[in-house]
This record gives structure tokens, sequence and C-alpha cells, in this order.
């Protein structure tokens, strides 16, 4: 029991918790609104000065030509709006063994962020990695030479990637005496460990760690991949999709699955975007429903997934302060609690910008496989259950270009045992149905678990909804279901829900012609 003087005690704890709360927020708030202004007035066109030279305007305030106050001058304002950065460069070693330093030919004592945005040429691919990714590194460079790759690749680490695992990097683009077979890649190592002060280093761990080859890759046209990112079209082709093209980025879009973002999250980034305030002063514009009644983060659709990450394409010099915008987010836990690792950092830098100028491909992610056989899925729906997010081509509806979580059925090493249980893998045993399990052999199935895929079709579900059918309990009530294999990770897609025939409980099947399966088994098999 709680009497009146304990509950008063108690009120007062959580109203002076809940004002700190407030109060802390109002401070992430009002970071990201000066590195706002900070991009408009320095780093961008805006409405009062569309004529503009960016980079003259801003070369001429780093010199002291244009004054508002001694504290307004850029090299002043990059210190209080990125206390993190050491406003050095990174190292970056050929695969010949050529060092190179951007601060041998550069001069950051004016203004970093200028010098940081006149140095952004070309285009190429980012990776970031450390000694544990160097297995997938490899299957990518792999990969990428089967596909003819000709972009430059630059791989960063933080002195986390070993001499000896870059010699192994180094014979995988094609260096070796031994290995004529594919095209040599042009590789460069890019060493960040010294760019950011050590107190900071904390904040780019794990999923972080991409932040640095996003904003300090010296490409302006960036692939940027993750290790377990399988592109299967040729890289160059992401700056030829019509997304691309428009605005100068490509994202792409996770499984649409039912699963809704926490409210106090949708509230804390509409207050982050620019409002009138900033349209009236700066010339920013106001966000717009492009953003607000997005899947993320529209009170109607709150989907707790939008974006997958493990490839995206951008011209760093058009979206300057999206990307710093990213990288600076990264720094509040409140933000970083609210989203699924890196995944919505690269749209939400860009909305709280004042960047609405981004592109999704259209296409939900779909699962990528082999059809499962009637007799283990006696349903008018056809199902595919697979570890991968498959990335289909919205310009098309045909074209597969990308697939995350490599080529192996499962990723996740010791998972079998409590795998090998489930239905879903029950067509690869040698069962031949549901119902009759002549056959059966569990090494079967444990020889295709730690193979490559095959792919012979794709399934994008329906949205998201839930609809079940009242007698037959095989007809999925859901356009995605995870199974428990492989930890957890297997998830199931349905080209229909509840044996439905409208059109809104539709998704898309798309299955692959002859010569596409016979490419994506060469890349498998590279990979």
């Amino acid at each position: 029991q709680v009497n009146e003087k304990e509950v008063q005690e108690i009120e007062t704890v959580f109203e002076a918790k809940y004002k700190g709360f407030l109060a802390t927020e109002q401070s992430i708030v009002d970071a990201a609104t000066n590195l706002r202004v900070f991009g408009s007035c320095y780093l961008s066109h805006n409405r009062f000065d569309a004529n503009k030279d960016a980079v003259t305007a801003l070369k001429n305030n780093a010199k002291g030509k244009v004054h508002v106050g001694a504290n307004n001058t850029c090299a002043a304002l990059q210190e209080r709006l990125f206390p993190w950065m050491l406003q050095t460069y990174p190292v970056f070693t050929r695969w010949s063994g050529e060092t190179t330093s951007e601060k041998a030919n550069r001069n950051p004592a004016d203004c970093y962020i200028l010098d940081l945005l006149q140095g952004f040429n070309g285009k190429g691919i980012v990776i970031t990695a450390g000694d544990a990714h160097k297995e997938d590194v490899v299957n990518l460079i792999r990969v990428l030479r089967g596909l003819d790759n000709k972009l430059p690749i630059q791989i960063f680490h933080r002195k986390d990637l070993s001499q000896k695992s870059q010699q192994e990097l180094k014979a995988g683009v094609g260096r070796s005496v031994y290995d004529f077979a594919f095209p040599l890649q042009e590789l460069w190592f890019a060493d960040v460990s010294a760019v950011v002060k050590p107190e900071y280093e904390k904040f780019f761990s794990r999923f972080a760690n991409k932040f640095f080859s996003y904003l300090f890759g010296s490409f302006d046209e960036t692939l940027l991949m993750d290790t377990d990112a399988v592109p299967l079209i040729k890289p160059a082709d992401f700056f030829k999709t019509s997304g691309y093209v428009a605005s100068e980025t490509l994202f792409f879009k996770d499984r649409e699955v039912r699963q809704s973002s926490a409210r106090d999250g949708r509230v804390l980034f509409r207050k982050m975007m620019p409002r009138v305030f900033d349209n009236l002063l700066f010339g920013i514009p106001v966000t717009t429903n492009f953003t607000l009644h997005n899947e993320y983060i529209s009170e109607e659709a709150h989907k707790m997934h939008l974006m997958e990450s493990g490839i995206v394409a951008y011209r760093k010099t058009a979206h300057f302060t999206g990307v710093l915008m990213a990288a600076n987010l990264n720094f509040w836990w409140q933000v970083k609690a609210r989203v699924w690792g890196d995944k919505e950092m690269f749209w939400l830098g860009m909305s709280i910008a004042g960047d609405e100028n981004y592109r999704f491909n259209d296409n939900y992610a779909g699962a990528v496989g082999i059809l499962t056989p009637e007799a283990f899925h006696p349903a008018v729906a056809h199902e595919i259950c697979s570890i991968q997010p498959g990335h289909i081509s919205s310009d098309d509806d045909q074209t597969l270009m990308w697939i995350n979580s490599g080529f192996k059925f499962c990723k996740k090493p010791g998972s079998f045992e409590r795998s090998k249980g489930s239905e879903k893998l029950l067509m690869y045993s040698g069962a031949r149905s549901y119902d009759d399990r002549t056959g059966f052999n569990d090494h079967s199935i444990k020889a295709m678990y730690y193979d490559s895929i095959s792919i012979q079709a794709a399934i994008i579900p329906p949205a998201s909804q839930l609809l079940r059918h009242k007698t037959n309990r095989r007809e999925p009530p859901l356009g995605w279901f995870m199974d428990k294999s492989c930890s957890g990770y297997l998830w199931c897609a349905y080209d229909s829900i509840g044996a439905s025939t409208l059109p809104e409980h539709q998704g898309k099947l798309i299955e692959f012609s002859v010569v596409d399966e016979i490419r994506f088994k060469f890349l498998g098999d590279l990979w």
C-alpha cells in the first residue's frame, strides 16, 4: 500500500525525470537545427541565393571575407558542430603498396568541411571491414570480378584489418600469379583510425562503423556495400536506375513485415524535421508528406523497418548536409535506440537536413530461392523460404539487383541441430511430401543447409495485413512468416494471403529465366 506522501514523492521524481527527458530531446532538436542551418548557409543552395556557388561562398567565409562575427566563421562553427572530428584524413594504401594521404595535397586550416567537400570525385565502391569480415569481403570481391566490375574499391578499417588479411584480399582481386580468370580490381585500403577523437570512438562500433566509409570515402558517386551484400548486376548499373537518375540517390526497402515502430520515436523524428521557421529565416524547405507520410514515420503505417541498407547509392556533393546529419545522428542514443542499427539513418539524415530529393526502389524486399513444391505446401499461395532479402528493380519488376546475407542457405554456424526438425526444410530431406516421410534423410538437409542457394524465383508479398482462411490452415494469413530455422533468420514469403483473389491481397511472383538462373548459379559458386 502506497500512502499519499509516497505518491507525491513518486510524482515529484517522475516530473523531474520527464522534464530532463524533454530537455534532452530539445537539445537533440537544437543540434539538428544548427547543423541543418550550417548546411543551408554554407554547403548548398537555397531560395535566397539560388545562384550562389556553394564552394566559393564557403571558401570566402572561411577566409574571413564574410563576417557575421568572429564565432561564425566556418572554422569556428565546425568545431562546435563536429567536435568528434580530428580534422584529419584517411590514409589510403593501394593494392600495389603506395600510400597516399588526402592531407598531403590539401590544407584544412581554413575550413576542414570545405576541404572534405572539395575532395570528393569520381565513382566507386566503399566497404567497411575488419578481420572478422575478411571471408565475406573475399567472397564479395570474387563476385565483383565475375560481374566484370570496373569501379575502384575502397575498404575502410580502423587498424582492425590486419596486414595478413589485406594480403589475402589483394590476392582475391587478381593480383596473384596464379589467378588470371577474371578482370583485375582497383583496390585501396583506407585507414580511418586517426580521423575521430579517442573519446568518441565508442560511438562507431558495429553498424556505426559504416559511417566512416559513408562520409570519408573519397568518391563523389558512391556505392556503399555491406560485406555480406551480393550485387547481381554490374555495380555501375545502380547509377543508371530511374530513381538514381532523378535524385542522385537510390535506397532500398526492407521486408514489409507486420511490426510497428514506437510512437515516441516517430514524434521525436518529426520534431527534428524542418519547419516554417527554417524556411522563413534560412530558405530551408519545410518537410512535406513525402517524409511525414512514409511507411516508417506516419501515424497510419508506422512500420518498424523501412530501409534495408546493405547497398546504398548516392552522390555525396549533391547531398552532403544529409550525409553529415546521418553521421551526427549516430551520437544520440535516443535516436539509435529507436532504429534498427543504421538502417533508417540514411533517409532520416537527408529529411532532417531539409533534403527530400532521395528515392527508394519502389519494391519492398522479397524472398528469393526455390518455390516450395505443392506436396510440402498444399495451398493457393506460392511459398519461398530463405534468409536472403532480395531486391527486384521497380524499373521493370523483373531484375534481381542484389541480395543480402550472402549466398549460403544459412549463415549462422551451429544452428543446424536446432533447425533440422522444421517442416520448412522437409523438401530438402528426400521425403516425398509433408505427410509421407519415406526417404527422409537429415544428412541431405545438412548438405543443403550449408550450401549456396539456388535462385529460380522471387516473391514480394502483399502489404502487411491479416487475413485468415476459414478452413485451410496452410493458406498463409500474412505475407511473411518467420521460421525458427537458422536461429530465426529464415523467412517465408507468400504471394497471396487467405486464398483471396482480391488485388489488395496479392503480391508479386517473379520467375527467372534459365539464363538468369545460370548466371545466379555462376555468381553463387564464385561467392
